[in-house]
């Protein structure tokens, strides 16, 4: 039953080892873990900011190809009336209505860039945090596998010493400790 245990425990070391080995070496001190916490707190912030931002970039983009949509129709819905400084106008307003499309259109992969950088930021924080929580795990495993084996060599030394013997060689060595002392 006893060596069931050990080879229990030796099976579950051996799964958790490759766990402790992949995260980082650093000491797993409280105050890691606050700063880790702060950490993942500010990458979520700056995240929903990021998100608002893209959705506010969106919504500008929609209005900008509406606008630049009527101008277009406008353009060639155009009757043979139209002078020639309309024309003009209504060709420089898509030009510049194309090219604040193009700047959206820049400013979306930028903020989808920092998106996929916070996102792997926190997935290392979180990889991170789950090396600092199975390093205590298996620090607690070996702990309680130490503690089961002095608890068990007691129980095996008190039972080869047996009921009456248990006190003749505590006296001898206690004997014996005093006389060396002197």
């Amino acid at each position: 039953m006893g060596q069931r245990r050990i080879f229990v425990i030796l099976l579950l070391l051996t799964f958790l080892t490759p766990l402790v080995f992949s995260g980082n070496f650093q000491s797993t001190s409280p105050q890691q873990a606050v700063q880790d916490s702060d950490e993942l707190a500010k990458c979520e912030q700056n995240l929903s900011i990021l998100r608002q931002q893209l959705q506010e970039l969106n919504q500008t983009l929609e209005n900008v190809t509406r606008e630049r949509d009527y101008y277009k129709t406008r353009y060639e819905n155009m009757t043979v009336n139209v002078t020639n400084l309309e024309l003009i106008e209504i060709k420089q307003n898509i030009t510049i209505l194309n090219q604040q499309i193009q700047q959206l259109n820049v400013s979306i992969s930028m903020l989808e860039r920092k998106t996929e950088n916070i996102l792997v930021k926190m997935w290392y924080l979180e990889l991170g945090v789950g090396a600092l929580v199975s390093v205590t795990i298996v620090e607690t495993v070996i702990k309680i596998a130490k503690e089961y084996k002095k608890r068990k060599e007691k129980k095996n030394e008190k039972l080869k010493v047996g009921p009456g013997e248990e006190n003749a060689p505590n006296k001898e060595n206690k004997e014996g400790e005093s006389g060396k002392g002197e």
